[in-house]
């Protein structure tokens, strides 16, 4: 991984790169014994190279690395899965994440940004 990164970085620059995580290790038949230390690690060096954000894919949950690997990376950092407004909110709130996506939920409601800006009125 760590080396795709590089080369990626190496043709388009650290400012232009994303990495996409799954840190539950619960899709695509991964599995890890000690997931809090890979990506930990995973997380520290993409700091390194300053790429321009980690994605996560991960449910809150009580063993969630969501904040761990956020500070563990320093760089911006996005979440993703089955949150709702006022939970994103709060994320953001604490300083866990810095953005909250909302993939199935903006593909069956196109019309979200406006229905969460109305919320905050």
């Amino acid at each position: 991984m760590l080396e795709c990164a590089d080369a990626a970085i190496s043709v388009f620059g650290a400012n232009r790169v994303g990495m996409h995580l799954a840190p539950r290790g619960d899709s695509h038949g991964i599995s890890d014994a000690n997931l809090p230390e890979t990506f930990g690690y995973v997380a520290e060096q993409l700091g390194k190279r300053k790429i321009a954000f980690i994605m996560a894919r991960e449910a809150l949950g009580p063993d969630s690395l969501g904040a761990t690997l956020k500070k563990k990376f320093g760089g911006p950092y996005v979440v993703n899965e089955r949150f709702t407004f006022a939970v994103a909110e709060e994320l953001i709130e604490r300083g866990d994440a810095d953005a909250v996506s909302f993939g199935k939920l903006f593909i069956a409601n196109p019309d979200l940004p406006r229905r969460y800006r109305e919320v905050q009125r």
